[in-house]
């Protein structure tokens, strides 16, 4: 008996160092999926939204929908409150609409997953930005929707854009999951 109580304490530290080891094999895993679903989701809405940016517009060939946004929210916080759906294109309402909620509909999923994570403490500062990051994205194409929609502003404020290092964090992420440690 007194043998199984020296050997005790020892027990319990196995368990903790498995209950550990296991914690970070399944955040890996995690980890390696909410990854694959994010380079979907960016290739697929976050890239094409900012191509829709750069490209012209259909309304006005001199304009591009960067621009138009840009200037409609402009025109409406200096107190013009023209309705987008009826000073715009027909085209050019559908496609930053569409394109909007493309990002706003993959964004949702993914940071629920991201959420539901419990990185290792090594890993916590690049999870953060990663998730930061999709919210943030979401954040701007929510604010659109609701632009457009109901022909409300109200401004994404950050005191600093969160996916401007998103890629340093994508890298130790990656590394991470890649990882057998």
């Amino acid at each position: 008996m007194n043998r199984i109580l020296r050997l005790f304490p020892v027990f319990i530290v196995l368990l903790i160092l498995t209950a550990c080891a296991n914690a970070e094999d399944e955040y890996r895993l995690q980890i390696k999926d909410a990854l694959a679903d994010y380079d979907a989701w960016n290739k697929e809405s976050v890239v094409a939204f900012n191509q829709m940016q750069e490209a012209k517009t259909n309304g006005n060939p001199e304009v591009t929908y960067g621009q138009l946004i840009t200037n409609t929210i402009q025109n409406h916080v200096a107190g013009d409150q023209r309705r987008a759906d009826l000073t715009w294109d027909a085209a050019d309402l559908q496609v930053v609409k569409g394109q909007s909620q493309m990002v706003f509909d993959g964004a949702r999923p993914l940071l629920t997953q991201l959420e539901k994570m419990t990185p290792p403490d090594n890993m916590n500062d690049a999870h953060l930005v990663l998730q930061e990051c999709v919210k943030y994205q979401m954040n701007i194409a929510a604010t659109l929707i609701i632009f457009i929609n109901d022909n409300k502003f109200e401004p994404v404020n950050y005191s600093f854009k969160p996916c401007e290092t998103v890629d340093t964090a994508l890298l130790v992420l990656r590394n991470y999951a890649e990882s057998n440690q």
